[in-house]
């Protein structure tokens, strides 16, 4: 009776692990248009986006540790944070740059090949080979995220492409790296790491490059507060919690749902053409999420 009465009680909680995962890549789907409103350097905003976030941070992680036994850490989840928080500094520095060179579904696309980049990841440093279900989904995927890139009839490749890729590179280690963490280390803690260490590198980057650190008016402080409070603390927070229980393959595949969101929201702002063709791409994303989770449950 106890074991047939527990299978119900699993799937509410992978259901909300699923659920903040969707939220959170939602959330990160604003991280385009933000920056894009912010009259100041893609460095300044990104570091920005970090500085901004670490009271709340702080703050949350104290809360946690006054209601829940401190976690013990060893000298290995120190140095998996401090590395995925030098990755997502890169993820973000390069990321926030092309968005200057590239539309804003384009760089949000080229930057969630994390989703092919994380089990290449896995295979090369864990071992672990990606079943065939999973390079099917990762296929369906890739072909509508070409459809919601594609202007027309055909794709146009810019400059900032290459920097959306590179960042999602640094995202894909971001997300092995803390999924290696995360069984051990609450949301909370890895949030605060990762995001001081990104802080700490973006910040150096940024006066090494000579960049202004100074918002030009009061409409970019709220952006850059926003982009603090909305899309690092609710959306990758989000995203980090979700990671508790879904795999880093799966829920780098969430992730490609942020284009969706980028699309709708150019499409409202800055006119970028939301095609049928483009409502397609969404509608094969959203299933090889689908697909990926059916094969994991199975």
């Amino acid at each position: 009776m106890a074991g047939i009465g527990a299978t119900p009680a699993v799937k509410p909680r992978v259901i909300r692990y699923l659920v903040a995962a969707l939220m959170g890549a939602a959330l990160i789907g604003l991280s385009p248009i933000l920056v894009r409103l912010v009259h100041l350097g893609p460095l300044s905003t990104g570091f920005y986006r970090f500085a901004f976030s670490l009271p709340v941070l702080f703050s949350w992680m104290f809360f946690e540790r006054r209601t829940e036994p401190a976690p013990v850490l060893s000298r290995r989840d120190y140095i998996l944070m401090i590395v995925g928080g030098a990755f997502f500094a890169l993820d973000i520095a390069l990321w926030n740059l092309s968005l200057s060179h590239t539309s804003v579904v384009n760089s949000a696309i080229f930057n969630n090949c994390a989703a092919f980049f994380v089990p290449l990841l896995l295979w090369m440093v864990f071992a672990q080979k990606p079943q065939p279900v999973f390079l099917a989904a990762a296929l369906v995927a890739f072909c509508g995220s070409i459809m919601l890139a594609a202007n027309g009839r055909s794709i146009h490749f810019a400059s900032g492409d290459i920097f959306a890729l590179m960042a999602g590179f640094g995202f894909a280690m971001y997300i092995v790296t803390v999924k290696e963490v995360r069984a051990r280390v609450s949301t909370a803690t890895i949030m605060w790491w990762t995001g001081l260490v990104s802080a700490i590198c973006l910040g150096v980057i940024t006066w090494l490059s000579g960049a202004t650190l100074i918002p030009g008016s009061l409409s970019d402080w709220g952006v850059l507060v926003a982009l603090a409070i909305c899309v690092h603390i609710g959306g990758q927070g989000l995203l980090t919690y979700s990671m508790g229980n879904l795999s880093a393959g799966f829920t780098a595949i969430v992730m490609l749902t942020a284009p969706i969101t980028a699309s709708v929201l150019a499409w409202s702002l800055f006119g970028e053409a939301l095609t049928f063709q483009k409502i397609m791409g969404g509608v094969l994303v959203l299933s090889s999420i689908i697909i990926t989770r059916l094969s994991e449950k199975a």
